[in-house]
């Protein structure tokens, strides 16, 4: 049917493209779902978080929000993706609210964040570190699918 050296070539060609490293690309995922009263849901780099809505009167605020002191735990998140050697990373750290008040580390500190008029419970946003994606599964995957084929045919001999 085809030739060895055909073959040959075709078995090789699998191969290289079964070992070539998987492309990442520079994506960032969806924010998160939840995130306490006086924070907004964003995501970078550094994974989704709970950005707090700072103000300073109720001017900065927008649709019927006023500005009000919570009790927040903040935390810092780095939005850094791939930067050149001459950019200084904490160019892109941003606060979080990480935690609620009863589990921070750093305690809670009154901060002015935009909220919605005569409630709220305060704050807490929990947030999960952003994990990579599974690197080298699919080279493996299709180097083990070109053994088996190649383990068919021979047997077909």
């Amino acid at each position: 049917m085809y030739s060895r050296a055909m073959r040959a070539f075709a078995f090789a060609a699998l191969l290289a493209l079964a070992l070539a490293p998987a492309a990442h690309a520079d994506v960032v995922g969806p924010p998160p779902d939840d995130c306490p009263a006086g924070s907004t849901p964003e995501s970078c780099h550094g994974g989704p978080y709970c950005a707090p809505s700072r103000c300073e009167t109720d001017a900065d605020c927008a649709d019927g929000t006023v500005c009000e002191a919570r009790d927040l735990c903040l935390s810092t998140v780095s939005c850094a993706g791939l930067l050149p050697p001459d950019v200084d990373p904490a160019e892109f750290d941003r606060d979080a609210v990480s935690t609620d008040c009863g589990s921070c580390e750093a305690g809670c500190a009154p901060i002015a964040v935009c909220v919605a008029p005569g409630g709220g419970d305060g704050g807490g946003c929990a947030t999960t570190p952003a994990t990579p994606a599974s690197r080298g599964a699919a080279p493996l995957g299709l180097a083990l699918l070109a053994l088996a084929a190649l383990a068919t045919r021979l047997r077909r001999r």
